[in-house]
């Protein structure tokens, strides 16, 4: 059996940061968020207040591995796509994920251009290209 309670207690513990400035932040007593901790299901609205702090999607936050993400997920998305995806989405701050989001247009771009026939009268390809 899985405690997800427990994955918010880590959450906390893995950020640095204190029971008490989550509590304020989400306007959830601490005592309400430490009694979360020994549940299998915490409350789903609590959860989401968690998630939206941490700024990590609710499947995320339930899933339990890669290989479980995998299931879910295209076969051409590796396990350490799926490591970086979250490490991305749960590690780095908005500056960061901004700069990776930009290079991987950059990269994007070169690969639509070299097929650029295939593409080019696409309503997504002419949003990336506009003058």
């Amino acid at each position: 059996m899985i405690i997800h309670g427990l994955k918010i207690k880590k959450l906390i513990k893995d950020s640095g940061d204190k029971l008490k400035e989550v509590s304020e932040a989400i306007n959830v007593p601490s005592s309400t968020i430490a009694s979360w901790y020994n549940l299998e299901y915490p409350p789903l609205d609590g959860v989401k207040k968690i998630c939206d702090y941490y700024k990590i999607t609710l499947w995320q936050f339930f899933l339990d591995d890669y290989d479980e993400l995998k299931e879910y997920i295209q076969d051409f998305i590796e396990t350490e796509d799926a490591a970086l995806l979250k490490l991305i989405n749960t590690r780095m701050s908005i500056e960061e994920r901004i700069q990776i989001k930009k290079a991987f247009l950059e990269v994007a771009k070169l690969v639509l251009l070299s097929n650029e026939e295939k593409f080019k009268d696409l309503p997504e390809y002419k949003a990336l290209f506009k003058s």
